[in-house]
């Protein structure tokens, strides 16, 4: 029995190694995030044009009224700016 938990603890610890190392998922950045390296890569944030949620680094930035905003496509920036503009 002590023989077969111990044959599982290893099969698991051996499997983090793998997935840990060699995920072909992960690209760099993911694993420094896994690490705890760079929480910032993970930020949300509002489209205030759509509301959707979307990744900042993936963002489109803008500025309105010298605030910085983030939107998720160059569409949803223009028609923000258009509508700031108009009304």
């Amino acid at each position: 029995m002590f023989r077969t938990i111990m044959y599982g603890i290893l099969a698991y610890m051996a499997y983090r190694a793998f997935k840990h190392f060699f995920s072909p998922l992960q690209g760099p950045e993911e694993r420094e995030f896994v690490r705890g390296r760079s929480p910032r890569e993970t930020e949300l944030v509002k489209d205030p044009q759509c509301g959707a949620y979307f990744l900042k680094q993936q963002g489109v930035k803008g500025k309105s009224n010298g605030e910085i905003l983030y939107f998720c496509s160059e569409e949803c920036r223009i028609k923000y700016i258009d509508g700031q503009k108009s009304g």
